[in-house]
């Protein structure tokens, strides 16, 4: 299976049951335990029995390991973390873990994660996709991310509702603190600072939040949402990381015009 297959079916299935496929376990290696202790930097209050790491890349460099800090500030582990790479690490990548086990899988780790979680959480993180820093709260949920998303400084995922509410007269809980919560990001979406996106929300691909808006439904492909709550603005646009478009992002828009069956031609 390629690593293109791979990613492709990790985003279209259930991460625990990845794990324990045997079809993938020829696509799957896990790195000693000594050699993720040796590289990976652990607080003092983590312990790296804790965390188990794989990787999909015959070529894996384990010495990129040095660029993943792991911090799980109260040690409370029930079951390994389990952590997927898919490439060499190219850039810092901080994951605060906390809680019961979670299932991260980063296919590019160029991502500053702030993972603050209570209970069992499966993540993914596509290739290319870089940020300032994420905030992710709650736990119980599924965050998959796709690839070549940009997302600014203090963004914010509200993936459950942490405390119960109860109404009054009836005693009835009306805040179901422990429901399941999704959120997915498309294709080459573009998150502003100080965003905060809600449970059981979804970004469709091309799609842009503006700046300290708040997210509480689904986005159309290419459309920009803005305020609070966040509505739409503009549909039928396109960004760009910079002002003259990259080679990566005209395959990725040639990819999006067939999907979509949108034609970019008039500024490629």
């Amino acid at each position: 299976m390629s690593l293109s297959d791979l990613i492709g079916e990790l985003f279209n299935s259930d991460i625990n049951d990845f794990f324990f496929n045997t079809k993938h376990v020829s696509s799957i290696r896990k790195i000693d335990d000594a050699v993720v202790s040796r590289y990976v930097r652990f607080t003092t209050q983590s312990n790296s029995s804790d965390i188990d790491v794989y990787t999909t890349n015959p070529n894996f460099k384990v010495e990129s390991l040095r660029k993943i800090k792991v911090t799980n500030p109260t040690n409370t582990h029930r079951l390994p973390c389990r952590i997927i790479i898919c490439s060499n690490v190219a850039s810092s990548c901080d994951l605060l873990v906390n809680g019961e086990p979670h299932n991260i899988v980063l296919c590019t780790p160029a991502v500053k994660l702030s993972l603050k979680l209570n209970k069992s959480c499966n993540i993914i993180v596509g290739q290319g996709t870089t940020s300032g820093n994420i905030a992710i709260h709650g736990g119980l949920f599924s965050l998959s991310i796709k690839k070549d998303c940009l997302f600014s400084d203090g963004i914010n995922f509200q993936m459950r509702d942490q405390h119960p509410l109860f109404d009054i007269k009836t005693g009835q809980n009306i805040n179901d603190h422990d429901a399941w919560g999704e959120v997915s990001v498309g294709i080459h979406s573009w998150i502003g600072r100080n965003v905060t996106i809600l449970k059981n929300s979804s970004i469709a691909d091309g799609g842009v939040v503006g700046t300290s808006s708040v997210l509480t439904k689904d986005i159309v492909p290419f459309s920009v949402f803005a305020g609070v709550p966040a509505k739409l603005k503009k549909s039928d646009a396109i960004w760009l990381r910079f002002n003259k478009i990259s080679a990566v992002e005209k395959k990725i828009f040639s990819e999006l015009g067939e999907k979509h069956d949108v034609d970019f031609s008039k500024f490629l």
